[in-house]
């Protein structure tokens, strides 16, 4: 699809989320298959993410919120290092060379890299624009939700108690 410039400005405008936190009633995450940064990747469905706790975090290069956010996820991957909870990155309305030129300069907190080239990932996701950011438990349930940039105290009083919890959960 080849969308033009000022229509593409226009659709990535509104993307752009107001900030608010929603602590999710649980609800499944939609059966999709996500597209792998990496095209010769086969793609991730999303029910193969059974049987563990995964954060989904939608962003752009383009984007200045999630620009600003990125030095808490780079934090957030560090402490969630080791803890089988999986981080992905979903780059919507990007280019995959785009973003892999933007993580390599800036770091890449992601254990997994998605790309959405349509930008229809916020509407399936139930996001109201960029960034946004949502907890899903091992059942693949959604937990919590944020539309707009993390914050440190976001951080410590939703994400992490909730991850805690999450983590010490069976199946």
């Amino acid at each position: 699809m080849i969308v033009s410039s000022s229509r593409l400005l226009r659709r990535r405008a509104l993307l752009l989320a107001t900030p608010c936190a929603v602590m999710a009633a649980p609800r499944t995450a939609p059966a999709v298959l996500l597209q792998r940064l990496d095209p010769a990747a086969p793609p991730l469905a999303t029910a193969s993410l059974r049987g563990r706790p995964w954060l989904l975090n939608l962003w752009a290069t383009w984007c200045a919120p999630c620009r600003a956010e990125h030095p808490l996820l780079l934090e957030l991957a560090d402490k969630m290092s080791g803890n089988g909870i999986g981080l992905f990155g979903l780059a919507s309305l990007d280019r995959a060379d785009a973003v892999s030129a933007w993580l390599a300069r800036h770091g890449n907190p992601y254990n997994e890299l998605l790309l959405d080239r349509e930008g229809t990932a916020p509407a399936t996701w139930g996001a109201h624009g960029l960034p946004s950011t949502l907890v899903f438990d091992a059942q693949v349930r959604l937990r919590w939700q944020h539309d707009g940039p993390l914050t440190p105290a976001l951080l410590q009083a939703s994400v992490w108690p909730l991850l805690r919890q999450l983590q010490s959960r069976p199946l």
